[in-house]
């Protein structure tokens, strides 16, 4: 099988916040490193018409200017940071979620990274009327990053997972992505049964699977037995030092867990790493099992 670069083009929304442009770097690091294409998108709240019309102009321009006048200083400082970096801007305004769908179609996009807002950490950005909304619908993978996460590292990657067979393909798509960091990916898998012996057979079938199917090698295989899953994923990551946590859409019983309202208090770890949402499906560019 060849190598193949699964993400050409990356989408960093910013608002010019500390928190969104800690987000923008995390993106920029990924992008120099996977030699991808950085978009910055700055959506106003506020209408800001873009319009050959002389009068729409007129009113625009000078918003239009300085926000153009503050992306392009920012992308001076990127590529000051990352030489070499390709990268663009585009500003819009109006609905948050349409407009970054929108610019996802026109755009190409592979990737949106984000940051999450304020002190609730991954509250605020799961539980936010345009995140949560936009991760739900996005039609590419989708990585949070919260503030407090300094460090720009992928050692541990954690894939939480059924190990069903659509999440073989987000594997492949995983591996893909991180291959240039030479991470070790641990697929994780939370059992809340008490039948230790159909799990044991559910993982080594996946293993199987996954070395028949997938060239890269550093992937370790963890199965914890715990009937509070949200306990066990936080307890885990915190003990193995993890740096990126994975999860797929369509794992209701992960993915809904992790944004209920109500269990956001117990999931200590959403303040502290990245979350990736993948959105599952079936595609011919990657492999079926």
């Amino acid at each position: 099988m060849l190598p193949i670069n699964p993400v050409r083009n990356i989408l960093a929304p910013i608002d010019f916040s500390d928190e969104s442009l800690h987000s923008m770097n995390y993106a920029a690091s990924i992008a120099a490193t996977i030699k991808s294409r950085l978009l910055l998108c700055h959506i106003s709240p506020i209408p800001v018409v873009i319009s050959a019309a002389p009068s729409a102009s007129d009113i625009a321009k000078p918003i239009v200017d300085d926000l153009t006048l503050n992306l392009e200083e920012i992308t001076a400082g990127l590529l000051a940071r990352f030489p070499g970096l390709k990268v663009d801007h585009v500003i819009a305004s109006g609905m948050i979620r349409d407009n970054i769908l929108e610019i996802v179609s026109s755009h190409n996009i592979d990737l949106i990274i984000m940051g999450t807002h304020g002190s609730g950490g991954w509250r605020e950005v799961v539980f936010g009327t345009n995140t949560a909304a936009l991760v739900k619908s996005s039609p590419v993978p989708v990585i949070a990053v919260p503030f407090s996460k300094k460090e720009f590292k992928f050692n541990k990657i954690a894939f939480a997972t059924t190990v069903a067979d659509y999440d073989l393909q987000t594997l492949f798509r995983l591996s893909e992505l991180f291959k240039p960091y030479t991470p070790e990916i641990i697929v994780l898998h939370i059992e809340e049964k008490d039948d230790k012996q159909e799990v044991i057979k559910l993982r080594d079938d996946f293993a199987k699977h996954v070395k028949s199917g997938i060239t890269y090698e550093k992937i370790g295989f963890t199965i914890i037995e715990n009937k509070n899953i949200e306990k066990a994923i936080n307890d885990y990551i915190s003990d193995d030092n993890i740096d990126l946590l994975v999860v797929s859409a369509r794992r209701q019983n992960v993915f809904e867990r992790f944004t209920d309202k109500s269990l956001s208090q117990k999931l200590t770890f959403h303040s502290k790493i990245p979350l990736l949402v993948y959105q599952a499906e079936n595609k011919t560019s990657y492999p079926l099992f």
